[in-house]
């Protein structure tokens, strides 16, 4: 019998046989417009096309950028031309109508939309028309803006989500076989990589994917080194690696110094070092630019891993892991130098080092951090020109970080009236920069903004991360369900036009909304606490609650939502038959999806 290393190997291998199969070569994509009787997409096909195939001088796309991101290893080609019952695929793009509401339960359109390809075309599947087939729905026909089948051909798009570059790209990631890029506290948050966050942008930003995720897709084989005798090293304080790293956005034919650096280990977790350059088809990076990158991915199983940024290095910067694998050894990771003219850093990993001696190096705490708080509240009251769309807004906030068991100095502004334009740069501190952000949780299209909003967050670079967080009592977008409060992480609308303010206005009228900034003072390292996926199998872009085993295993409400949350969203009006069906994916019934929590079994 196997014991954990070998099983694990074995899920490793299998993994990676499956990304590695996917993640090179050319591979065909069918973009499928879904008209339905009350609704259908804003985009045009053209459009659509454009934001999935063009390559000409200056574009992006999500085949230009994969094909730049991999030095021309992967390519997604159009589907090939077809003649259908009364529709036709031309240049990778196929308009089909379905007899559906767009109120439908989404697995049911999503199954009309497979039955009348299937129909149309003469077929028994959809990726027989293509290695990829993405549906692009119309507004108000899905929970979520997005989301991909891990290792299958299929990913679904609210509306204009199916132009969104990093969408797009987030998406067929989830094809390819990779799950999503966390923090060590929150999903989605490694800024450095597309299968974080989603940005709701055409053509931006560029960047590529973490070296976890270059690794499996082995682009860059012959210029990546693997490091897996630790345990020798026990004892000895012996150099485990000196030298340089280059970055992948540099020709990987020009060359023979590391790209990644694979730190193999005898348990359940893998690290991975890269240089996140500000370059080439990684020049619009959001994150850790121009930083010395680690990375860690545990907990592989047949439906892909999430991995984890710990640590973002600049120059004279370290990152410890204490009793690394279990060793009694402490692994310390210090960048020598940075040079952004050869896109390089020079770095040096010790085994066994005395992480005591030097003050810049990041390890976990003993104790749980120091927390540096931001609170603004936003009121709509009436009081604000609302034609203008304008929150009359509250802050309090911090004047500094404070040392340990000091009493919170707080300042507190009077009330002034804003938009959201001006909001950006009101509630921020000065050393804190503004970054786009994609949609971050259920909470987002849920409660806060409609899929067309430009949405924003802050950030602090460098190994510190900055997390904003709100408290929200509104309606649901999209449903005419009754109000809800509950704690969510923040995105917000800033720049928009004024009808989406009009809207926001319009369904936050009388509420409140407390924002709350969060900054972590110090990164966690050594194991990190696992974060589960929303699904092993179905990875939205927007967080969905999990379903559990509502008969055997009631714990499973326990997600990031909370049981209460989860039962009171499933008790109200008919959700039970409108949603209980997407939890397919999970196994789950419609039935299972609802009892207990006062929605009843489906009639």
């Amino acid at each position: 019998m196997l014991g954990l290393r070998g099983n694990r190997n074995l899920l490793t291998r299998k993994l990676n046989t499956l990304v590695a199969d996917k993640a090179n070569g050319s591979k065909s994509i069918l973009v499928v417009k879904v008209i339905m009787n009350d609704g259908e997409p804003t985009t045009t096909e053209d459009v659509l096309r454009k934001s999935v195939f063009a390559n000409g001088p200056g574009e992006i796309s999500l085949s230009s950028q994969y094909s730049a991101c991999s030095h021309g290893k992967l390519n997604f080609i159009k589907a090939a031309d077809a003649s259908g019952i009364d529709t036709r695929i031309e240049e990778g793009v196929v308009s089909v109508k379905i007899d559906l509401s767009i109120v439908s339960p989404h697995g049911m359109i999503r199954n009309y939309v497979t039955e009348e390809l299937n129909r149309q075309f003469g077929i028994s599947s959809p990726n027989q028309l293509a290695d990829h087939v993405m549906y692009c729905l119309p507004p108000g026909s899905m929970p979520h803006v997005a989301y991909g089948m891990v290792g299958s051909h299929l990913s679904v798009y609210l509306n204009n989500w199916c132009t969104y570059l990093s969408a797009l790209m987030h998406e067929l990631g989830h094809n390819i076989g990779w799950g999503h890029s966390n923090t060590p506290t929150h999903k989605y948050s490694d800024r450095s990589d597309m299968l974080g966050y989603s940005y709701a942008k055409v053509g931006s930003p560029r960047m590529c994917v973490n070296p976890s995720r270059q690794w499996t897709a082995r682009w860059f084989d012959h210029r990546s080194l693997v490091l897996n005798d630790m345990q020798k090293a026990k004892g000895n304080r012996q150099l485990f690696y000196e030298g340089d790293i280059s970055s992948t956005t540099v020709d990987p034919n020009v060359g023979s110094i590391p790209m990644l650096i694979k730190i193999d280990s005898e348990t359940t977790t893998t690290y991975y070092i890269g240089f996140n350059a500000l370059d080439g088809a990684n020049i619009g990076t959001v994150q850790a630019g121009n930083k010395l990158t680690l990375h860690s991915v545990e907990n592989i199983n047949e439906k892909g891993a999430d991995s984890v940024i710990l640590a973002a290095l600049g120059t004279g910067e370290s990152y410890a892991i204490v009793d690394y694998d279990g060793t009694g050894l402490n692994m310390l990771l210090t960048v020598i130098n940075i040079d952004t003219s050869s896109m390089r850093a020079s770095i040096i990993l010790n085994c066994d080092a005395d992480i005591t001696s030097s003050p810049s190096v990041s390890a976990a705490p003993t104790v749980a951090p120091r927390i540096h708080t931001t609170i603004v509240e936003v009121v709509v009251d009436g009081t604000c020109d609302t034609s203008e769309g304008q929150f009359l807004v509250t802050e309090a906030f911090h004047d500094s970080i404070l040392p340990a068991n000091t009493d919170t100095v707080v300042e507190t502004s009077d009330p002034f009236c804003t938009n959201l334009r001006h909001l950006q740069t009101s509630s921020t501190h000065p050393n804190e920069i503004t970054i786009s952000a994609g949609v971050d949780k259920s909470g987002v299209a849920d409660s806060l903004t409609s899929e067309i909003n430009m949405i924003h967050t802050y950030a602090r670079p460098g190994t510190n991360s900055v997390v904003l967080q709100a408290t929200i009592t509104q309606k649901k977008a999209y449903t005419d369900q009754t109000d809800f409060s509950r704690d969510e992480d923040l995105v917000l609308d800033i720049y928009n036009n004024k009808a989406t303010v009009d809207l926001k206005m319009q369904r936050l009228s009388g509420k409140h909304v407390i924002l709350r900034e969060i900054q972590v003072l110090q990164m966690p390292s050594g194991q990190p606490t696992s974060i589960p996926s929303t699904s092993p199998s179905f990875h939205p872009s927007i967080h969905v609650p999990i379903v559990g085993e509502c008969y055997d295993s009631p714990e499973g409400w326990y997600d990031t939502d909370g049981p209460a949350y989860n039962c009171y969203w499933y008790s109200q009006a008919s959700r039970c038959n409108d949603f209980g069906n997407l939890y397919a994916n999970f196994g789950k019934t419609a039935s299972q999806a609802c009892c207990g929590c006062g929605g009843g079994d489906i009639q």
